[in-house]
């Protein structure tokens, strides 16, 4: 059993004795505990700020340095209750979810087992109390407030040590303690020490540089994460000569010279502040002059300028070159070779243009230095090759007699076939988005066409198109995916019980393409009675934190060579994680329309007033049971939701009756209205009672109101069954037997007996007539009968049996698996 743990920050509070930091009694557990959170998305209605104040509040205690505790916000989500619900929740409260004085300003609820803190919720007063985080004089700080609150969550009490976050007391506009005060700093530290057992290396996450080349600048920027969110500070172990690191930042800076042309071993280390350390070796490979050219895009009918580089001549004593383009003339014109500015303006130059290559030669008095272009050549993309790739390759890079010899790059040149700002013209692609478990079109799905920078959506029946594409020969794709939304009423018990099925292995998962995957609502990879467990849970509105509702495309990037005509047929599947049936925006059929034949269907006893067992101890409470009549063919799962008045009584459980046993059931109350759903492996065998729903009422002064309950919901499997159809007791009728006998005779003469009975539930009635001794008399059967008031007159024929006027007998009556006996006197 879990033990709840509620404390108060209050406007004014009295401390008559004096501690430093204090520490509630339980606590998160593990050596490096990690405490995630979630925040209501209505949020604060006065502030637009509140969650980076929030967050803010948490990570405050994350950067103690001498503790291990860690935070981690999740987001936002719909969950609204305070309650054991396995979501860490903060929230604004208020009206009828604010039950705590108006002096309280904020409130921490702690739920604990065996002193391990398993989760909390915290409350901020939004009834009597307005916020800011801007230091308003008349409104409480959003920082301020949280951060104590944070403290109590994490396994603090309040400290008498003035100034610390944990002090008791808090006044409108105070700023101050936002940041933690030394006491506060050491109480977390003393719940959560940092050791030489639990303290974490850091990890380098950055991926080295490997390349070099002699006369340019290498810069390796080299990133690491502390798990403990310590500071981390960078060293080199083994490097070069002349290579530098910062041991801030992590910067590696090197200058390497002709003399470092080769492979140089790099050892760099990342150390926190208990000097715990990790390492990473690589190679860095230093090659000697690079001649280059980097990609570039042209528009259609423009000429390019297509620029070739060279790395820092400035040290290898260069005097002369000779350089060789080759290119393919069916892609492209060359138009020209231009130096103007380069490296080498100014020197002897020569060029020669064949069909093609291009070759230069150049040559000076003076060794050349710098670095940057080399030359430009001047080209014409040809029409014809736009959409390709398009390369002119440098195949010859030769200084001075080869020595120094150059590295080669080259860059690729593309263009579109398009002209000015838009596309003319083009081609069309298009296709559908479908749901995979039924073939229904899926709207408002995402296309995102990289290349081209364009995204477009589906239509209501999934269809998309691109327009206007231009002829594109090299490699794309496009990529899909979609928000969650409208779901339909697609997730159901039913579909809990298809994976309750699967686990046992009366179902296989193979219905539809990711059948297995939209059953596996948490995410794990396995298929687990758990998921159906969380699918419960989804419908009763109880908030985990799983993938149900979440869509997903599958495959969510489809890959093509090329674009040389209209594409068709470009089709995507989705489905719905949770929609285990494969449902989605199917309309089901509805179940048992009203008629004479089908009223009792289902039946919701009256409220009955008596002592409800729970698990602290009886409470005077009313009790309802819910039944099925007559069996349903099928019936592997229930969705039931029942009205009631909120703001009189309060839902205390449903619970399973003989039906359901065995059966997974969850229930909750949402506004009005009591959700109860169960699933399981087989179908109901029969009729009877399904489960009962307990409430208490809220006030204890003076008589409880009538309860004004209907079952106004009822759904086997995935179909719906009409509420018309739908009966319960008349509550005049039930009124007349409550707290009292359901069972009356009234004796009339000539030997007849007029009879009044209630049954609470559908039932098999019989009547039996016993003497004084309690011998059978005369018996009589009045078969099955629905829930509620009913009379008859027995006539008791004196032919035939022992029944002798103005005689006392008892009369029996047998409902099911109750009974009532009442003494008559028989008259003539």
């Amino acid at each position: 059993m879990y033990t709840i743990y509620r404390i108060f920050l209050l406007v004014t509070f009295a401390i008559n004795s004096v501690w430093s930091y204090k520490f509630i009694g339980p606590k998160w557990p593990g050596a490096n505990p990690v405490v995630q959170y979630w925040i209501n998305e209505q949020g604060s209605p006065e502030v637009l700020d509140e969650v980076d104040h929030i967050v803010k509040s948490f990570k405050v205690w994350d950067q103690v340095p001498t503790s291990t505790l860690e935070t981690k916000y999740l987001g936002m989500t719909a969950a609204n209750s305070c309650a054991k619900d396995n979501i860490n929740l903060l929230k604004w409260a208020k009206g009828r979810d604010w039950t705590l004085g108006q002096g309280v300003i904020a409130a921490a609820y702690i739920w604990y087992k065996s002193d391990v803190i398993q989760e909390f919720d915290i409350l901020f007063n939004d009834q009597h109390f307005s916020w800011s985080t801007s230091g308003e004089a008349n409104k409480m700080d959003v920082g301020h407030i949280a951060t104590h609150e944070v403290g109590h969550v994490l396994g603090l009490d309040h400290s008498s040590v003035s100034g610390a976050v944990m002090w008791p007391t808090a006044r409108p506009g105070d700023l101050s303690n936002r940041k933690l005060h030394s006491d506060d700093s050491a109480g977390l530290s003393a719940l959560y020490p940092r050791t030489d057992n639990n303290n974490r290396a850091p990890v380098i996450t950055s991926k080295p540089v490997t390349e070099a080349v002699a006369g340019m600048k290498y810069a390796y920027s080299v990133t690491a994460n502390d798990p403990d969110g310590d500071p981390v500070t960078f060293k080199l172990e083994k490097y070069p000569l002349n290579m530098r690191i910062d041991e801030k930042s992590g910067q590696i800076t090197w200058f390497p010279k002709f003399l470092d042309v080769g492979s140089h071993t790099v050892t760099v280390v990342a150390l926190d502040n208990s000097s715990k350390t990790s390492k990473q070796t690589f190679q860095v490979a230093v090659t000697n002059l690079r001649v280059y050219t980097e990609n570039r895009e042209i528009r259609l009918g423009d000429t390019l300028f297509h620029e070739v580089k060279v790395s820092p001549m400035d040290e290898f004593g260069i005097f002369s070159g000779n350089i060789e383009l080759d290119f393919n003339n069916s892609q492209m014109s060359v138009l020209g070779v231009d130096t103007k500015g380069s490296v080498v303006d100014g020197a002897s130059f020569f060029k020669n243009i064949t069909d093609r290559q291009v070759k230069i030669a150049f040559a000076g008095s003076d060794s050349f230095i710098g670095e940057g272009i080399l030359f430009r050549v001047k080209l014409l993309v040809h029409e014809g090759s736009c959409g390709e790739v398009i390369r002119m390759g440098i195949g010859k890079a030769l200084f001075n007699d080869g020595e120094p010899a150059a590295t080669v790059q080259n860059g690729d040149i593309f263009m579109s076939c398009q002209g000015g700002d838009g596309w003319s013209g083009g081609y069309t692609m298009d296709g559908r988005v479908t749901y995979l478990g039924n073939g229904e079109g899926v709207s408002k799905v995402k296309l995102d066409f990289p290349k081209m920078g364009k995204t477009t959506t589906t239509q209501d029946d999934g269809f998309f198109a691109f327009k206007n594409v231009p002829l594109l020969k090299m490699d794309f794709s496009i990529i899909a995916s979609k928000d969650s939304g409208d779901i339909r009423n697609a997730i159901s018990a039913y579909d809990a019980s298809l994976v309750l099925r699967h686990v046992v292995g009366l179902h296989s998962l193979k219905d539809f393409e990711n059948q297995k995957y939209a059953a596996d609502v948490n995410g794990n990879g396995v298929v687990t009675a758990y998921d159906a467990a969380l699918i419960l849970r989804h419908l009763v509105n109880l908030k985990d934190i799983t993938h149900i509702g979440w869509w997903v495309v599958s495959p969510d990037k489809r890959n093509f060579n090329g674009i040389l005509g209209d594409m068709h047929n470009i089709n995507f599947g989705a489905y719905l994680v949770g929609d285990v049936s494969g449902n989605w925006k199917q309309d089901l059929p509805v179940l048992a329309k009203r008629t004479a034949e089908n009223d009792n269907k289902v039946f919701l006893s009256e409220y009955r007033q008596q002592d409800v067992s729970l698990p602290l101890g009886a409470i005077d409470g009313y009790r309802s049971v819910i039944s099925l009549a007559q069996e349903m063919e099928g019936m592997y799962s229930g969705e039931f939701e029942l009205a009631y008045d909120s703001d009189k009584y309060e839902f205390l459980d449903a619970r399973s009756l003989p039906m359901t046993k065995g059966y997974l059931l969850e229930s909750n109350a949402v506004g009005d209205n009591i959700r109860v759903v169960f699933a399981g492996t087989e179908p109901l065998p029969g009729s009877g009672e399904l489960f009962e729903v307990l409430l208490a009422p809220k006030s204890k002064l003076g008589t409880p109101p009538p309860l004004n309950s209907d079952l106004a919901y009822f759904k086997v499997n995935e179909g719906l069954f009409q509420s018309v159809g739908i009966m319960q007791h008349d509550s005049k009728n039930a009124a007349r037997f409550a707290g009292k006998r359901q069972f009356r005779v009234q004796p009339r003469t000539g030997g007849h007996l007029e009879m009044e009975y209630f049954a609470e539930t559908p039932s098999e009635v019989s009547f039996s007539l016993l003497d004084v001794k309690g011998r059978m008399v005369k018996r009589m059967s009045q078969g099955h009968k629905h829930s509620g008031s009913h009379r008859l007159t027995w006539e008791i024929d004196n032919r035939g049996n022992s029944a002798r006027s103005n005689q006392i007998y008892f009369v029996a009556i047998s409902m099911g698996s109750r009974s009532e006996t009442v003494k008559v006197l028989l008259v003539e």
